[in-house]
């Protein structure tokens, strides 16, 4: 089990690309029947509502009207300040040894995960927070890049690893505890920290030397992992790593060449289908037969137009769709390509 965390935030469930918020009708705000609630909700959480209808709906007295404001990055830290009054979302710190994230009920966690969650949250409130009995409060925690860093010790060290992962994703962590979260006992967490731009080269140089393959190629796979590191993974005995190492947009040039001659089609496709990858080294892998090769290089938007204008008359209906729809396709071949083929018919 690895990856993103079972619960979404605030934000993700009311959404945040909904149309202009306008000023609420007077039909009562608060009312969770209304048919107009859960619109109202998503234009409280949306980015673009204006600062006065945030303040018109501060003294709404339930917790998904709660939500969708706290969740706001717009919304004024006086405001975050009074929901947690209202809600009572942070106990008393005698009393958390003795909570747990079943027993806490306070407040509702949702609120208290929704400020956590803003970057507005004031730094001494989100501190406070980072110390929740409550799991999602503290991966909310976790994840906000105005966390300040004497809470981020605590969080690093947090026996849930899923707020550990959040936090090597954070980009407010410093290095110091990257190069903590970097030697975690979980892969996921590990990657999480390899995908920090501020985590330090001896992480990548521990991992790319671990005696599980699956290691290797989280290392390989991060694009700030140093050129010398992917350098030395591309011979490595394993596929999988070889393949990560493929598939780096920032792997040098050198690696690359030694990947595209491998026999193994897997490897050439991935080397071929690398944005990074030099116009030279993809117009040497244009004149291979391999179909699996040519469709990746197909979809590359880093290939020359004249490839791609080759590979527009080729047989296989698979490379020539990817080429047709490579961005670095010339607008006028593209527009031909879709009239010879009858995709498009001409206006009058």
């Amino acid at each position: 089990m690895a990856g993103a965390a079972p619960w979404r935030t605030c934000g993700e469930i009311w959404g945040t690309s909904c149309p202009q918020p306008v000023k609420p009708p007077d039909w009562g705000h608060d009312d969770p029947h209304h048919p107009h609630y859960v619109d109202q909700l998503r234009r409280l959480a949306s980015p673009g509502c204006p600062a006065e209808v945030l303040q018109l709906f501060a003294g709404a007295n339930t917790w998904e009207l709660a939500c969708a404001i706290a969740c706001n990055p717009a919304c004024p830290p006086e405001t975050l300040g009074h929901w947690a009054e209202l809600w009572d979302i942070i106990p008393d710190p005698a009393e958390i040894s003795s909570l747990t994230g079943r027993t806490w009920y306070s407040g509702p966690n949702e609120v208290a995960q929704a400020i956590a969650g803003n970057p507005g949250c004031p730094p001494e409130l989100l501190g406070r927070l980072s110390s929740s009995p409550a799991m999602a409060v503290r991966w909310a925690a976790a994840g906000n890049p105005a966390l300040p860093s004497g809470a981020q010790g605590g969080l690093a060290r947090d026996s849930n690893s899923f707020v550990r992962e959040k936090l090597a994703w954070n980009r407010s962590c410093s290095p110091g505890l990257l190069g903590q979260l970097g030697a975690d006992r979980l892969l996921w967490v590990r990657r999480g920290a390899m995908t920090n731009p501020a985590c330090p080269d001896r992480v990548f140089q521990v991992n790319s030397r671990h005696r599980y393959a699956s290691y290797r190629a989280a290392t390989a796979s991060s694009i700030w992992c140093p050129a010398g590191i992917l350098e030395t993974l591309s011979s490595d005995s394993e596929l999988p790593v070889r393949l990560a190492v493929a598939s780096n947009s920032r792997c040098p040039e050198p690696a690359l060449e030694r990947l595209a001659g491998e026999p193994d089609l897997r490897v050439r496709a991935r080397v071929a289908g690398n944005p990074g990858c030099p116009a030279r080294l993809l117009g040497r892998l244009g004149c291979t037969t391999s179909r699996r090769v040519l469709h990746s290089l197909a979809g590359n938007p880093s290939v020359q137009p004249e490839t791609l204008v080759r590979l527009l008359q080729h047989r296989d209906l698979k490379i020539a769709d990817a080429a047709a729809n490579n961005p670095a396709l010339p607008r006028h071949v593209r527009a031909m390509h879709q009239l010879a083929s009858g995709t498009r018919q001409p206006t009058s």
